[in-house]
């Protein structure tokens, strides 16, 4: 039976990881706490090199240092707890494919050999259309997913990195800093959830969708890869792996971070941006800053996700290097050529390394809004680049207070991306809507575009040639400048304390969803009016 065949192989695999990996894949002393959280050398300086192995022997490469913002510190067990869920996937996404090849070869039994005379004749089964080629395709996905898992393991081992607390607000309260920290594309505002039914074969349902959707088998790796509950998830990381460092991206990041590096060259003469510092939100396995570094910038990357950091941590340093099969974890629908499914994406390409950037780069793990609203970071960037970036947002009015308090007057902010709002956001502006949003915060509008040309999310090679539907986006470009503070607006978004702003409207938010009056409730107010022009209209 194929599920036994592919139950030895799924046996052998975890055999050979353990022979290998030992305690780091069990859980047990992964990596001790003392050397886990030992002081490392001095990395205060933005950019650095050290001695290091990477192959070939001991070469001289650019050091990024990584900082963890926000308390508890960081734990790595939580990398194993990643690859242990990625694991059960893979073995939950091979049952489903061995009880569909015991459905098709029954199926085609009875369709194709029932009627005739010999029923005990089994020599046809073997060349059976679909159930034969379904048994082929489960032996060969199990072995790559096995070449794909030692691979995976080496990308998220623990790393170094430096623990900043960040600066506490005003009122000293504690908990305050605590209230404000959120997981991966959580809120903060409710006990947001989100399902993932742990089926790489067929990804989770769409963020926007109702949880029904996820069942009705047509969810797509775009609807997987905005699930909220993804993005801290091995699968994720496969798909920016693809995007940002192998030859299948190479046209999306054309399309994508090109454009935003273009812009700050228009922005910023080459004589001054060593002195240009940039901030890249949601920096992912930091692609975008590295392309921004490659150019001469002062670049500060950022990522809430410790999955993203640990395989960002590895490119950074030149030491990512080996070759995944991506679609071998897509859904089987849609699927024009099964063949093209075990395609190999090699990392990374030939042209790219670290010790290739002019500008110098750093890494700081923690939730956006944590991070960058102490008082230290007021006005501290020059430009804000978020390329598919606001749309995570729980209240895109955080973000726009955040990077207003983080730009210097005058500086610039870059965004591409779509508006594919996530599960937890509470509010999802129109394109238009955004645009007056933004520029009530205190910004002004100098470029607003919708891309005409469709971009893909993972690489140019997911097309009609692939799959019978194929998804993309038409992102949202702009390009805004922060005004002066000292202009006198009306709405004032000014201020070296947005941490506490944002918690005062949290408070009132969650006060007005429990129907406390004393903050009045707008919702009630307009239900109110609306009843009266109704009875008015009878």
């Amino acid at each position: 039976m194929v599920w036994e065949t592919t139950a030895f192989i799924l046996l052998q695999v975890w055999l050979s990881i353990i022979a290998t990996f030992g305690d780091t894949i069990t859980g047990i002393d992964f990596h001790s706490m003392e050397e886990r959280d030992a002081p490392i050398q001095d990395t205060t300086v933005p950019m650095m090199t050290r001695n290091a192995d990477y192959g070939g022997g001991v070469q001289q490469r650019p050091h990024v240092p990584f900082f963890a913002v926000g308390t508890p510190a960081v734990d790595f067990t939580s990398l194993v707890h990643a690859m242990n869920e990625h694991r059960e996937s893979i073995s939950s996404s091979l049952k489903n494919l061995d009880r569909s090849y015991r459905i098709a070869r029954a199926s085609e039994y009875y369709m194709l050999f029932r009627d005739t005379d010999d029923d005990d004749n089994d020599d046809g089964l073997s060349s059976l259309p679909l159930s034969s080629s379904l048994e082929r395709r489960i032996e060969r996905i199990a072995t790559l997913l096995e070449a794909d898992m030692l691979v995976l393991e080496s990308l998220l081992d623990p790393f170094d990195l430096i623990h900043a607390l960040p600066e506490p607000p005003d009122d000293d309260d504690s908990s305050a800093s605590a209230s404000a920290a959120r997981q991966c594309g959580h809120s903060s505002y409710t006990d947001a959830s989100s399902s993932n039914d742990g089926d790489i074969a067929q990804h989770a349902h769409n963020s926007n969708d109702p949880p029904s959707r996820k069942d009705d088998g047509t969810a797509t790796v775009t609807d997987y890869i905005n699930s909220p509950s993804s993005y801290d998830s091995v699968m994720h990381a496969i798909s920016h792996i693809v995007r940002d460092w192998t030859i299948l991206g190479k046209d999306v990041r054309k399309s994508t971070y090109t454009w935003c590096v273009d812009e700050l060259h228009e922005l910023y003469e080459e004589n001054v941006r060593s002195i240009t510092k940039v901030l890249v939100p949601g920096a992912g396995l930091a692609r975008l800053s590295y392309d921004i570094a490659l150019s001469g910038f002062n670049v500060d990357a950022n990522e809430c996700s410790l999955v993203m950091s640990a395989v960002a941590h590895k490119f950074l340093h030149g030491i990512a290097a080996g070759s995944l099969h991506p679609f071998c974890y897509d859904s089987l629908m849609n699927e024009v050529d099964s063949q093209l499914r075990y395609e190999e994406a090699i990392f990374p390409e030939e042209d790219t390394g670290p010790d290739h950037m002019v500008g110098t780069m750093s890494y700081t793990i923690g939730d956006f809004i944590l991070a960058y609203s102490p008082a230290a970071k007021h006005m501290s960037f020059d430009s804000v680049v978020t390329c598919f970036f606001i749309d995570t947002a729980t209240n895109v009015y955080e973000y726009i207070t955040i990077i207003n308090h983080v730009l210097r007057d005058g500086g610039t902010w870059v965004n591409l991306g779509p508006l594919q709002w996530h599960r937890n956001a509470l509010i999802t502006p129109s394109a238009d809507e955004l645009k007056i949003m933004i520029h009530s915060m205190g910004f002004t509008i100098n470029k607003w575009s919708i891309d005409q040309n469709m971009v893909n999310y993972r690489s140019e090679f997911d097309n009609h040639e692939r799959f019978t539907r194929v998804e993309g986006y038409h992102a949202l470009h702009f390009v805004a400048t922060k005004n002066s503070c000292r202009q006198g607006r009306k709405i004032n978004s000014c201020t070296n304390d947005p941490l506490t702003k944002i918690l005062l409207m949290r408070d009132a938010l969650q006060r007005e969803q429990s129907g406390d009056r004393q903050y009045g409730s707008y919702t009630q107010e307009h239900e109110h009016k609306s009843k009266i022009i109704i009875e008015e209209l009878d």
